[in-house]
């Protein structure tokens, strides 16, 4: 995990060795999607993941400014709908962690769902699956990603 800043804002990276995703300090929300130091997607403020505090069967609505660099479109109002549905135990490469399981639904503008397993220990996303629709204007698509390795304070 990398800090720095993002647009004048406190942030921290995580990155699989080609794209950092880059994510607001404070409230853990995503805000872009850089490759080669050159921000590829984009959210403004935020995508809205996270509405501290979590508990389960909390639910919210995220809305954002949805933002793609690279071919030059934007889609305002992107919504999606949260829900924190259990704590459990995930199994990752880094281990085993036991989190809170967040789901979200799309809205308007939205082709997307996204389930993510946030570890309040290690505070960390330590599993996120995402997946787009065939809705969606990049079409179908499933995408995993899985901590590998974290080292405790």
């Amino acid at each position: 995990m990398v800090e720095t800043a993002h647009t004048g804002r406190p942030v921290f990276g995580i990155s699989d060795g080609v794209e950092m995703r880059v994510f607001d300090k404070a409230t853990g929300n995503w805000l872009a999607t850089l490759r080669d130091g050159k921000e590829r997607f984009a959210a403004s403020p935020d995508d809205g993941t996270f509405s501290s505090p979590l508990w389960i069967g909390k639910s919210w609505t995220a809305s954002y400014t949805d933002h793609d660099r690279e071919r030059g479109r934007s889609w305002n109002p992107v919504v999606s709908w949260w829900k924190v549905t259990t704590y459990e135990n995930v199994i990752v490469p880094a281990g085993t962690f036991t989190a809170l399981r967040l789901e979200s639904s799309p809205g308007t503008n939205n082709a997307t769902s996204t389930t993510f397993w946030y570890s309040p220990e290690a505070r960390v996303m330590v599993k996120r699956i995402y997946e787009r629709t065939t809705d969606h204007y990049l079409g179908y698509g499933k995408f995993t990603t899985e901590l590998v390795r974290y080292e405790r304070p």
